[in-house]
């Protein structure tokens, strides 16, 4: 076996990884829940709300595509250690100014810009390092077990934060972050990683030439950009979802009388959703996903459209619960073929900078969803209240939330159906997706 070639080594970082995941989670839930309540309570905009995606995602945007360069250049494995600590960096930032007792608003923005920052270096060296760690038969199996992590986050942080932010406080929830941060630090510290060497030339002018390089071999791949295209429509919808999703829950709960307290009904749905992730990431590092990868992304991708336009018939946060459960369930497989598909188009040495750029290119879109999103729900609370009729097509508050569900997921499974027509992806049904080469 290539003696940088370790599916050991790739289980303990994945292991450390997804441990930090958990501790970001607990975070990233109680400080986004801290200002939907706020907002609600007080009764103002959605859209004030909406801002902390905004600023979530923005950072990591602007400076994604340049960062490629660095992480191909770099070794992944102090690359990673420094992202964390960054993100843990921030959440002991935040811990200070709470137990100080003048958290504003303005912090926590502040902190969530912290970490877009560390997560735009962690998460492209990570799932680069996959290429490094793993030999290419395996790269299925390793993205379906590092989508494991990602799922076991949304099953614990969620519904554990959820518990303490009402038994709690934010206090002892970041207190948790930084311990998990310490556990993942012990872990990944002595895993040996291989740095590749680069055999590209050294100059002064190394870092735009490595950038245009990404550009160009992205482009130079005609399934790579159809892929991108569509990852791009994906992802804006899903950014609406992510930011509607928790007012959506509060509202539905207090209508039904908060039989539960709000940050643990949320809890509950998201824990769903990480259920829903966590087996089917199980079965995609067991299995190594679908064979047909387009066929797995645009078919799974209607029907998770298909479950969201049901989300108009949810009067309950338990109903609502499953559909979230259903809904996850495709995700892994969607995201595990993309993924599996880039690794073996894209030469290794180069996937710093590629990666780099898809996900600059996937989340540019998300900041404005998240505007957009707010103004929409707005708009439509605007409406609720000044236009009696609006009441006969909605039912209630949380009927608004529904209704843009239905909007969303209709346009998704018209998507899927467009793009079974695309000539690239005609093309590719025709090659053997069993052993895949970069063209």
């Amino acid at each position: 076996m290539d003696e940088k070639k370790s599916f050991r080594r790739f289980l303990i970082l994945n292991s450390s990884q997804s441990i930090s995941l958990i501790g970001s989670g607990l975070t990233d839930f109680a400080l986004s829940y801290y200002i939907l309540q706020g907002v609600m309570k007080s009764g103002g905009q959605i859209s004030q709300y909406t801002i902390l995606y905004f600023i979530m995602y923005l950072p990591g945007i602007i400076v994604a595509p340049f960062i490629g360069p660095l992480i191909d250049r770099s070794n992944k494995k102090y690359t990673i250690i420094t992202s964390d600590t960054v993100a843990a960096m921030g959440s002991l930032g935040i811990l200070l100014v709470y137990m100080s007792g003048h958290l504003q608003v303005s912090h926590i923005y502040m902190v969530v810009l912290i970490k877009a920052l560390a997560s735009a270096f962690q998460t492209p060296s990570f799932q680069a390092s996959i290429s490094v760690l793993v030999a290419k038969k395996d790269y299925g199996k390793a993205v379906g077990l590092a989508q494991v992590g990602e799922a076991v986050n949304r099953i614990i942080s969620p519904l554990l934060a959820g518990m303490l932010f009402y038994y709690t406080s934010l206090e002892t929830i970041i207190f948790l972050d930084l311990f998990c941060y310490l556990i993942a630090l012990l872990l990944v510290a002595p895993c040996k990683m291989t740095q590749l060497k680069n055999k590209q030339e050294k100059t002064s002018s190394w870092f735009l030439k490595d950038c245009r390089r990404g550009f160009e071999l992205l482009l130079q791949d005609k399934l790579l950009v159809s892929l991108l295209v569509l990852f791009i429509f994906n992802n804006f919808f899903i950014s609406v979802i992510q930011v509607l999703v928790q007012p959506l829950v509060y509202v539905m709960n207090e209508r039904n009388g908060a039989l539960l307290s709000n940050s643990l009904a949320l809890g509950i749905v998201m824990t769903c959703g990480g259920v829903g992730m966590m087996i089917s990431s199980i079965a995609m590092g067991i299995t190594g996903g679908p064979k047909k990868h387009i066929s797995a992304i645009l078919i799974l991708n209607g029907c998770g459209g298909l479950i969201l336009m049901a989300v108009i018939a949810v009067k309950s946060v338990l109903l609502f619960s499953v559909g979230t459960l259903l809904y996850f369930l495709t995700i892994p497989f969607i995201l595990g073929s993309n993924i599996t598909i880039w690794q073996a188009r894209v030469p290794i040495e180069h996937q710093g900078k590629v990666f780099s750029i898809r996900r600059a290119c996937v989340l540019g879109v998300a900041p404005l969803s998240s505007l957009i999103a707010g103004a929409a729900a707005d708009s439509m609370y605007y409406c609720y209240d000044h236009l009696p009729f609006i009441h006969g097509i909605v039912g209630s508050a949380d009927g608004i939330y529904a209704l843009l569900f239905f909007i969303i997921g209709f346009i998704t499974v018209l998507i899927s159906i467009l793009f079974r027509f695309n000539k690239n992806f005609k093309s590719y049904h025709n090659e053997s997706e069993g052993g895949l080469e970069h063209g």
